[in-house]
């Protein structure tokens, strides 16, 4: 399992835009350019963190540990990849 947050940043720049006047001037202007960045953070957490987090029971916590165990890996190497 893991946490996802996610955070906005704005960032506004000027950036110089050219134009051509009547009388065939080039002529500088400003253009006001608003960013948006967006940031994902994900953090992994671990079997006991879930288990906190989630209020297991002691019974939920052993069912959990059979369906992790070694003996199960193949079982769920085989479900997860096909």
């Amino acid at each position: 399992m893991n946490n996802i947050s996610l955070r906005t940043d704005v960032k506004t720049t000027v950036v110089p835009q050219y134009e051509t006047d009547e009388e065939g001037n080039l002529v500088e202007t400003e253009e006001e350019v608003i960013t948006i960045y967006l940031t994902i953070v994900t953090e992994h957490m671990s079997i006991d963190e879930i288990t906190e987090v989630y209020g297991f029971s002691a019974q939920q916590k052993m069912m959990l540990d059979e369906l992790l165990s070694e003996e199960n890996a193949e079982l769920w190497d085989t479900a997860l990849n096909e």
